[in-house]
């Protein structure tokens, strides 16, 4: 395109918006199915970005620390790391939880830099699922530590273009933890 040369990357593809999904068109409340394109093993798919919204009281990106599911780290058991770590409640009750390891992500306009590995406080993982029902901005679930200023952004999105962890679930069970 060599009027927006620098944004080569942006499709213009309109007949599937995303490919993790299988949806057809833009309909974001379309059914998923898994497709070639997928990088999850056979019986499990890509989550959508839905699947992480319980992590927060509004299910919405938050940097206020009351809306958290976060488990606190006096919390947690002695003897169990905490150390690159981070975990969420799977729900209100707050009897049940799930743990993320921090990561980092491939900066897709910086040659493949691979980005927060000096602190490792960041978690990364894509969600299916087009952020502003554009191909061009796709979903992810981001979180940090709130002793380094956090926040935790269940609908999160990055250009596609960069590599991220993926958090794959069993075909079909896209409604949460």
């Amino acid at each position: 395109m060599t009027d927006r040369d620098y944004w080569r990357y942006f499709s213009k593809n309109e007949s599937y918006s995303n490919l993790w999904e299988g949806r057809q068109g833009k309909d974001h409340t379309a059914q998923t199915l898994k497709t070639v394109y997928d990088p999850s093993p056979v019986g499990y798919q890509v989550c959508h970005y839905n699947a992480f919204s319980g992590f927060t009281t509004t299910g919405d990106n938050t940097g206020w620390e009351p809306e958290w599911y976060d488990v606190r780290t006096e919390n947690i058991m002695p003897g169990n790391p905490t150390e690159g770590l981070y975990e969420f409640y799977t729900n209100p009750e707050k009897n049940q939880s799930i743990i993320f390891p921090m990561s980092s992500y491939r900066d897709w306009d910086s040659y493949a830099y691979i980005a927060d590995t000096e602190l490792m406080i960041i978690g990364y993982s894509w969600a299916a699922g087009n952020a502003r029902n554009d191909d061009n901005y796709a979903y992810n679930f981001m979180f940090s530590r709130k002793d380094k200023n956090g926040y935790i952004r269940p609908k999160d999105s990055f250009y596609p273009t960069d590599g991220m962890p993926v958090r794959s679930v069993r075909n079909g069970s896209h409604t949460g933890y």
